[in-house]
């Protein structure tokens, strides 16, 4: 999926694994197809091993990736919250998480749903109806794949991205941000003292009611 996306004219891609076997068949793979060498110039590609439960594997990027892609990636119940946690660190924040998958347990699909969810990311899932000779010819080789291709079911496309915030919440947000950000050690008595004559106020129009 990396070298696809760098074949249409991603400006980088950085292709990850927590296998060492799969990373060099990427590295391989990287450097088969000239993007260490003759177009090095069209894209940025590097391989890196990332382990999802292990945040000291994260690459630390500066306003994260605009586009994170996956594939056929849940197969245990601790794969839904690790996945999940290391998108929501590496995803940026208008950023698209895509991926297509196989699925096994459907319960293992919901519940790496319901973790996306938990960290305000709106999902988008629809099954997958599309499936070719080569497909299934490759599917028959291995059990559990094509136990897949004969269930209920099936593969599935998921997309997701971050929640947007309300714009007057945005509001708001941003123009506490900026006091916080201006305010300093002095202000803090100030401070208590207009949130204590809040506070009087309502009691207040309380007693009046």
């Amino acid at each position: 999926g990396g070298l696809a996306a760098a074949a249409l004219g991603a400006a980088s891609v950085c292709v990850t694994d927590r296998d060492d076997a799969v990373l060099a068949l990427a590295h391989a793979n990287a450097l088969r197809n000239g993007w260490y060498g003759a177009r090095a110039g069209e894209c940025e590609v590097s391989v890196r091993a990332v382990d999802w439960a292990n945040d000291d594997t994260y690459v630390a990027i500066d306003g994260g990736y605009d586009v994170i892609i996956a594939a056929d990636m849940l197969y245990l119940e601790e794969h839904a919250e690790a996945l999940a946690r290391c998108i929501d660190d590496h995803l940026a924040r208008d950023g698209i998480f895509i991926a297509a998958f196989g699925v096994r347990r459907l319960e293992l699909a919901q519940a790496f749903e319901r973790a996306l969810d938990a960290r305000q990311f709106d999902v988008q899932t629809r099954a997958l109806d599309y499936v070719n000779e080569d497909m299934v010819s490759t599917a028959k080789e291995y059990a559990h794949d094509d136990e897949i291709t004969s269930s209920k079911f099936g593969y599935r496309l998921i997309e997701c991205c971050r929640r947007k915030v309300p714009v007057e919440d945005a509001d708001a947000l941003a123009d506490f941000a900026a006091e916080f950000a201006e305010a300093s050690l002095e202000d803090v008595p100030r401070m208590r003292a207009l949130n204590a004559t809040s506070d009087d106020d309502d009691d207040d129009d309380d007693d009046d009611d």
